[in-house]
């Protein structure tokens, strides 16, 4: 039977490689990868020149602990499990053990590359403002390597139990350990500290243990999440190409519904309206435009230039000018939607100007805050800088409808 549980494992994981390497090709093409190393470039360069001007009084510490424990805490298991396994491998489950040792190992590798880019993203400010070395990289990340295989087996017990509950609880339970552990690693606290805490996350680990052996697994949450975490990469590709397995989640919005009284009840504004409602209603639209914008806004306030600050609100518009564009094929698997007597330039010339105004209130957005931060003349550089990239990606945009 252990054969058997290796052999459902290994082509579990085969189709899942595939299936990873598939979407990435269209993910990481030519031009957007040009875009995000120009983009990665100028935030390496400005976050060198930020940390050199650190103090002793910087929180360095607590940033740290804070972004390693949240990492560490949320690390996912990939188990790779689909419904029908609920009726097919459920009577199986004991035997299943090496299976799942295989996806917990796995996914340790898996997790160990986010804390690799964590950690070595926050050394120059453990190196210049906790006087510690770049030698004790290697050190810092075996340590936190053990935690978090320490962290996964946890959460593996955890999710044996019934009530969601207990899930937040050992979530924050395992936060503030493991926060406090990093906290004394970072600052190099007295080694009878560190032993306690090693006691106590040792006595949790045993605990967790002892009450997962007499638990079962429960089957449709550790499926539900292993759909969720393939859901969140499956919105991701359709930015790029067509998902077929994608699931999209509509949400009625009814605190939206004024925004499309702007829109005039014409005949050729059919699909303008019927994509704005698209556009307020799917979370794989608004909520990725919500997102880029907040974190626009956020990488802009780190710069100090005002060149820079220009380059990552049109870095920021690029991608969601571009990303939305699947829009546009949102709706081609509804027949009747053909129906309607609409040219198809027509259709296209809504879709256009839809997105055209919500890069227009995007950047509008940017330059309010710019102006809230830095004053009117940096946020009317901005606005002047958005309205000609939306004008130029405007025309891209016809272009490639």
């Amino acid at each position: 039977m252990k054969m058997i549980s290796r052999r459902i494992w290994k082509e579990r994981f085969q189709n899942y490689t595939k299936e990873l390497m598939k979407y990435l090709r269209y993910i990481f093409n030519g031009h957007l990868v040009f875009v995000l190393l120009i983009g990665m470039g100028g935030l390496a360069y400005y976050y060198s020149e930020w940390v050199a001007t650190l103090g002793p009084g910087f929180p360095a510490e607590w940033i740290m602990s804070f972004l390693l424990a949240l990492v560490i805490t949320t690390s996912p298991i990939h188990t790779f499990l689909r419904e029908p396994d609920m009726i097919f491998l459920l009577p199986l489950e004991k035997e299943l053990k090496a299976y799942f040792q295989k996806s917990i190992t796995a996914s340790l590798i898996l997790n160990s590359y986010v804390s690799i880019l964590i950690l070595a993203a926050l050394m120059p400010m453990y190196v210049q403002v906790l006087n510690g070395r770049f030698g004790d990289f290697l050190y810092l990340f075996v340590l936190i390597f053990i935690l978090t295989f320490i962290n996964m087996k946890m959460r593996w017990n955890i999710l044996k139990f019934q009530y969601k509950s207990t899930l937040y609880q050992d979530w924050i339970i395992r936060f503030t350990v493991n926060g406090v552990f990093i906290l004394f690693l970072v600052t190099k606290a007295p080694y009878y500290l560190l032993l306690v805490m090693c006691i106590i996350i040792g006595g949790l680990w045993l605990a967790y243990e002892k009450m997962g052996k007499v638990k079962l697994l429960k089957w449709e949450r550790i499926i539900e999440l292993e759909n969720k975490r393939m859901m969140r990469f499956y919105q991701i590709a359709n930015m790029f190409t067509d998902v077929p397995k994608l699931r999209n989640k509509v949400s009625r919005r009814r605190w939206l519904d004024w925004v499309l009284s702007f829109i005039p009840s014409k005949h050729e504004s059919t699909y303008k309206y019927l994509f704005a409602r698209t556009l307020l209603r799917s979370n794989d639209y608004a909520g990725l435009w919500l997102r880029l914008t907040v974190i626009g806004g956020l990488v802009m306030a780190a710069f100090p230039a005002i060149w820079a600050k220009l380059l990552a609100v049109i870095l920021f518009q690029y991608l969601t000018g571009f990303q939305l564009l699947t829009i546009s094929k949102h709706h081609d698997t509804k027949i009747w939607l053909q129906l309607y007597p609409l040219q198809q330039k027509k259709i296209m010339n809504g879709i256009s100007e839809l997105l055209t105004i919500s890069l227009v209130i995007q950047g509008l957005i940017l330059a309010l805050v710019a102006s809230i931060s830095f004053g009117i003349m940096p946020a009317l550089i901005l606005l002047g800088g958005c309205i000609v990239f939306v004008f130029i990606f405007s025309l891209y945009m016809k272009r490639k409808l």
